[in-house]
């Protein structure tokens, strides 16, 4: 069921004496052995990192989601409603799911802790060892003597050293990891005949409609490969496709709407496309899809590349590929495109083929197949050494300091409290009924427990919004819902605030123009907070350095008036500065301000950042998508040190619409 071309099972090749091949056969039990104990140790290596990330509050919002209704299923409510402001269903809709109500069961028993980051992990492990044990019964039935220990050597290898499998289970939690042990098990027992592989069928597509697509892809694969055996391949693919259908009657697919991801396909001009409208324009113009799949070119061979990218070969993986190629790179956007869990079944299936290719070659032509393993495992171990600290820094991106002050805010909320937290954190907060992420300005907040409290980290995590509309939050909590400031440290702001009874939703600020100082202080810079929230500032430490920073807003291009108002008894230096090109936009310096002032300066900023950048190095890259689009632009204010200074308000208003020829400050 791998490929026509591995010869009958039993035949002999690279001929050794029947002395050499008992040896060669002990080697090879040994590194099955040795194998799976270093499957193990990935095991236990990931469970670590998961704990990690667990204990550093780098949980976004796509963990929340599950983690929610997990924990929520586990004490009792069998409907939860899925969790932020793009919510208002039920968490079966998302994505339909259903997996997640056996899931809830461990909640009974483990209902804290990084619980479902280790299932996530086992399932992998569970996944890779399958795949393992499928390539030593491929050598052990196709090849003889060294073929045997240099097959099944490389395909652990290429199982050990895919960096994307990592960046997977890094990525919060998601059903796709589950699922793909489901799915691995499935194909390997309906290919030994195994009727208990249609239960794995089931569970795998319970595990959401992605897992069903693969089945389909599952399916395809399971054809081509055996083409005698058409029925049970038809079976898996028409089980996948039903389990869609289904989904998308019961309205189980909002989670990932495709009219949402794929609507922009339908062609200019029509209001509410449907997938038969995706279709019918792109049977009418494949230029469309094909321009999009271009684009996405270089996301398309990182993914299966550090996998050995001949293993497609493998119809299983073949027919993977052929589903999730499509599903994922013509999403709207890059976000999908990018390695992530999206794709994972083709991190763990492609090497099954790429060892059924080298067994090919290895039997016909030793040396070249000698080389092409070794090729094989110096481009795994290469893309993992490039991209092993790109994912430590990408996803640990919570410091230690911050961590602790969550971790001391986590104890002290009361479980019946509502808790409103910045999205590259609100992950740990989502054991309780009421949690919602921070992500953007202008968005509702439903508030489900009167006693609420607010966590913002402007700074810090993977923010989806401008550091500018979080410090707006902050702002908008002290001064207009009067809130009651409990902690501000580590680039944490905590409030407590309880909602009057009249109040059932609230909003977050819009993009501001303006800020109170006191919301951005810099390394050489502290809020004061004394008396009304209208009369905090942010005063110097006398320390030299920025007493203001961080205060980024994202603007379109056009021409702004920034604006400080401050006192100050050195000189100080006021600069705009913009963040995205990393060059200055306008600088004063002003003396002794003699009582407080307000220092204008206007500046034009005429280029958004190219959306999205390459991270890696030479031909082991990936695009990734960029950040906040738009400008970011930073009023700072730096002190000499020694002497007093003050800073009330900061403000950057557009003044002209259109753009400029260059980014240019004049001071006014």
């Amino acid at each position: 069921m791998t490929g026509p071309w591995l010869g009958k099972p039993g035949e002999q090749y690279w001929g050794v004496s029947t002395g050499g091949i008992q040896r060669e056969d002990r080697v090879l039990r040994r590194i099955r052995i040795a194998g799976l104990v270093l499957l193990g140790i990935q095991l236990l290596a990931m469970v670590a990192w998961s704990t990690v990330l667990w204990s550093h509050f780098v949980l976004r919002m796509d963990y929340a989601q599950y983690h929610g209704a997990w924990w929520l299923i586990g004490h009792g409510d069998l409907n939860p409603t899925n969790i932020g402001p793009t919510g208002g269903y039920g968490f079966w809709q998302n994505d339909f799911e259903l997996m997640m109500w056996p899931l809830g069961l461990l909640a009974l028993v483990a209902p804290h802790g990084p619980v479902l980051g280790i299932l996530q992990d086992v399932a992998v492990a569970v996944a890779e060892a399958v795949v393992f044990l499928w390539m030593w019964e491929l050598v052990e039935n196709h090849a003889a003597g060294r073929i045997r220990i240099v097959a099944v050597s490389v395909g652990l290898a290429l199982l050990l050293a895919n960096p994307w499998t990592w960046q997977s289970v890094s990525f919060d939690f998601h059903m796709e990891p589950v699922g793909l042990a489901f799915i691995v098990l499935a194909a390997r027992l309906l290919t030994k005949g195994k009727r208990i592989g249609w239960l794995f069928v089931l569970l795998a597509a319970m595990c959401g409609d992605a897992t069903a697509a693969w089945l389909v892809g599952l399916g395809i694969g399971m054809v081509i490969s055996a083409p005698r055996s058409w029925r049970r391949g038809f079976g898996v693919a028409a089980a996948g496709a039903g389990y869609l259908v289904l989904s998308a009657a019961l309205h189980g697919d909002m989670g990932g709407n495709p009219a949402h991801l794929y609507g922009y396909l339908a062609g200019a001009g029509v209001v509410a496309p449907t997938l038969g409208d995706v279709v019918k324009h792109l049977l009418a113009h494949p230029r469309v899809a094909i321009s999009t799949l271009w684009a996405h070119r270089v996301d398309i061979y990182a993914n299966v590349a550090p996998a050995g990218l001949v293993g497609l070969a493998n119809p299983l993986a073949l027919g993977l590929w052929l589903v999730t190629l499509p599903i994922v790179d013509l999403a709207s956007g890059s976000n999908f495109a990018q390695p992530l869990y999206q794709e994972i079944a083709l991190y763990v299936l492609i090497p099954l083929g790429s060892v059924c290719v080298l067994i090919a070659i290895l039997r016909r032509f030793p040396p070249i197949g000698l080389a092409f393993g070794v090729i094989l495992v110096a481009n795994a171990v290469t893309w993992s050494a490039v991209w092993a600290p790109i994912i430590y820094r990408r996803w640990l991106d919570v410091p230690a300091p911050t961590a602790a002050v969550l971790r001391s805010l986590q104890v002290r909320i009361p479980p019946t409290a509502e808790v409103a937290a910045s999205h590259g954190v609100v992950g740990r907060f989502s054991d309780r009924r009421f949690d919602y992420q921070i992500s953007a300005a202008g968005e509702p907040v439903p508030i489900g427990s009167h006693d609420t409290y607010w966590i913002v980290v402007p700074q810090v995590g993977a923010e989806t919004e401008p550091s500018s509309a979080a410090l707006a939050v902050i702002a908008e909590l002290a001064d207009h819902w009067h809130a009651q400031l409990i902690l501000h440290r580590g680039g944490v702001w905590a409030f407590h605030w309880e909602v009057p009874r009249s109040i059932h939703s609230v909003e977050t600020p819009a993009e501001p123009g303006s800020l109170p100082g006191w919301t951005s202080p810099g390394p050489a810079g502290r809020p004061d907070l004394t008396g009304q929230p209208a009369r905090w500032t942010t005063e110097g430490t006398g320390s030299a350095g920025d007493v203001i920073s961080g205060d980024r807003f994202n603007v379109p291009p056009g021409t702004y008036r920034a604006g400080v108002t401050l006192s100050a008894s050195v000189p100080v230096e006021v600069e705009v500065w913009n963040d995205s090109l990393a060059a200055p936009l306008a600088l004063r310096r002003i003396g002794p301000t003699h009582g407080c002032r307000t220092i204008r300066m206007t500046v034009t900023a005429d280029r958004i950042p190219r959306k999205g950048s390459f991270e890696g190095w030479g031909p082991f890259v990936v695009a990734v998508p960029g950040g906040i689009a738009g400008d970011a632009l930073e009023i700072r204010v730096r002190s000499p040190g020694s002497g007093e200074v003050r800073v009330g308000e900061l403000s950057l208003r557009r003044v002209t619409t259109g753009s400029a020829t260059g980014n240019r400050g004049v001071a006014a």
